[in-house]
């Protein structure tokens, strides 16, 4: 006699939700009961996939990357730090010369010495402390160059103006090199010595 199933029937039926079943799997690093399909495949598994979902793989790559790009930071910043140590301080100085403003050490020391060892602009020795603090010494007088020439932070050498200290180096920077700029604020000084202060003097003593 043949038996018919109705389509609610085949619906509740317990095979189907074993079918369902198989098709569901549990990740051993979230816990959580996932469709088979959120595993990549894994042909070394008995169940053909791997045992962690496609998420939790993909943050363990994440993680593993990060630690893996930390350690290489610090082994190229041990390795660097190496390398300045081997060089000495001369040695720095004379490859950042190079590498910034194609100028030698020699050239350096020259300016430096027709300065008499001071600013260009205010005649002051540097007070800066270096920034670095595997040099905790003052700083070295910054190299000025035309920025109508070169216009970054690196100069062809040709365009080197002179030795300043920090102070100089940032106020010069600051008003952009601009001599109508610089012939203002020279005026809006002149102005307040010589007229506004003595003013203020004269009504207020003093």
């Amino acid at each position: 006699m043949l038996h018919l199933v109705s389509a609610h029937a085949r619906q509740t039926s317990p095979w189907a939700d074993n079918r369902k079943v198989a098709h569901m799997k549990q990740c051993n690093k979230c816990l959580r009961v996932l469709a088979v399909s959120e595993f990549t495949k894994d042909k070394s598994n008995a169940s053909g996939t791997h045992l962690q979902c496609k998420e939790c793989v993909s943050t363990r790559r994440t993680i593993w990357r990060a630690g893996k790009i930390d350690t290489e930071r610090k082994r190229e910043a041990k390795n660097a730090s190496a390398k300045r140590a081997r060089m000495g301080t001369d040695g720095v100085l004379a490859a950042r010369l190079n590498h910034k403003y194609s100028i030698t050490l020699k050239q350096y020391a020259a300016m430096l010495d027709s300065q008499g060892g001071v600013c260009a602009i205010c005649h002051k020795p540097e007070t800066a402390i270096s920034a670095n603090p595997a040099y905790k010494r003052t700083r070295n007088l910054s190299v000025d160059h035309d920025h109508a020439c070169c216009s970054g932070k690196r100069s062809c050498g040709k365009c080197v103006r002179g030795l300043l200290c920090s102070s100089c180096n940032t106020g010069m920077g600051n008003l952009g090199d601009d001599i109508g700029t610089l012939f203002s604020a020279i005026s809006y000084l002149s102005t307040w010595e010589d007229l506004v202060r003595p003013a203020l003097e004269a009504h207020y003593g003093s």
